[in-house]
């Protein structure tokens, strides 16, 4: 059986979740819009499962955009 990590990938803080929701606003971002950058960044649309990284990739690319 392959091993199982030790440490899982901490998830987003809620500072960063505030952040990018922010940043969505801001930017008049669609859901739909989310959506789509999400699959394309992370193979997902569930924000829900980013993690700090992941996070931090986010909102890197909201405030580029």
């Amino acid at each position: 059986a392959p091993a199982k990590p030790t440490v899982s990938a901490a998830m987003m803080t809620d500072k960063q979740k505030r952040m990018i929701f922010a940043l969505i606003a801001r930017k008049n971002l669609s859901p739909e819009s989310v959506s789509d950058i999400l699959e394309r960044e992370f193979g997902h649309s569930d924000g829900a499962r980013l993690t700090k990284f992941d996070a931090s990739k986010l909102i890197g690319n909201l405030l580029a955009m």
